[in-house]
């Protein structure tokens, strides 16, 4: 659910010299043989992924970004399904952000950001009557840091509590995915059948000191290394984007 990330990037030597391109495909349209790279990859980075539940899971979502490289092979995706609430008889959306990762080598590579954006946006864009937010489960400090990075609000975070609005709109999106395995007071999905790192000494040493977001999510989320999920929240609206956010999310206005 998180973005796996190296403690360093890979030598030059072992950087991809190719084009890459991301696609948003559904789910129905990978064949057979993407899916079992899909579960490969998840596999090489994280223990006990089941490949029958990976599957299961990966169908019930609506959408994935799949990194492609020059020769049409798989080495990166995240997953996508979009949720509803009420909220006093409104309807509330969610974009929920599931399995992630990249290649140890394409991890640079940030090209699949703007697409994730561009389709996150405009989607959001189409419910003109509805407010829309991204709900990110995390088990690294690197994806938790996109939040303060692209966006103005978000929660939780370490300077300001979450409002209780906000509260109880991410319990609620939360619990919609796992009744049963997330902690409102702590805010932390643990699985019952944990998906851990399998280099859980990198993940440790990656963590900077001197970051107060990184530090934050360690604080908030000490079980990360056994992949506990902090979950977050922010507003997936143009308005809602810091200056950086803006350059970067750009192709999606």
């Amino acid at each position: 659910m998180g973005i796996m990330s190296s403690p360093q990037p890979p030598p030059e030597s072992a950087r991809p010299r190719g084009r890459v391109r991301a696609e948003i495909l559904p789910p129905r349209e990978l064949t057979s043989a993407q899916k079992v790279r899909m579960h490969g990859l998840m596999a090489e980075h994280f223990e006990n992924v089941d490949r029958r539940r990976f599957l299961e899971d990966l169908d019930e979502k609506d959408w994935a970004v799949v990194l492609f490289d020059d020769a049409g092979g798989i080495q990166g995706f995240t997953t996508l399904a979009l949720l509803e609430i009420q909220e006093g008889g409104r309807r509330v959306l969610g974009f929920y952000s599931g399995d992630t990762v990249l290649a140890r080598e394409y991890r640079g590579r940030s090209g699949w950001l703007s697409v994730w954006s561009r389709h996150v946006f405009r989607t959001a864009a189409q419910f003109s009557d509805c407010r829309a937010f991204w709900i990110l489960l995390t088990a690294t400090h690197r994806t938790y840091r996109f939040l303060p990075a692209f966006f103005r609000e978000f929660h939780p975070r370490p300077d300001a509590p979450i409002p209780p609005d906000w509260k109880r709109r991410l319990d609620a999106f939360v619990r919609l995915k796992f009744p049963e395995e997330y902690d409102p007071i702590r805010g932390v999905v643990a699985l019952r059948e944990p998906t851990p790192v399998r280099r859980p000494e990198e993940a440790q040493s990656d963590v900077p000191l001197d970051d107060p977001y990184a530090q934050f999510f360690v604080q908030r989320n000490p079980g990360f290394l056994r992949s506990d999920f902090l979950a977050c929240i922010t507003e997936i609206a143009p308005s809602n984007t810091t200056p950086l956010g803006r350059r970067v999310l750009e192709p999606a206005r």
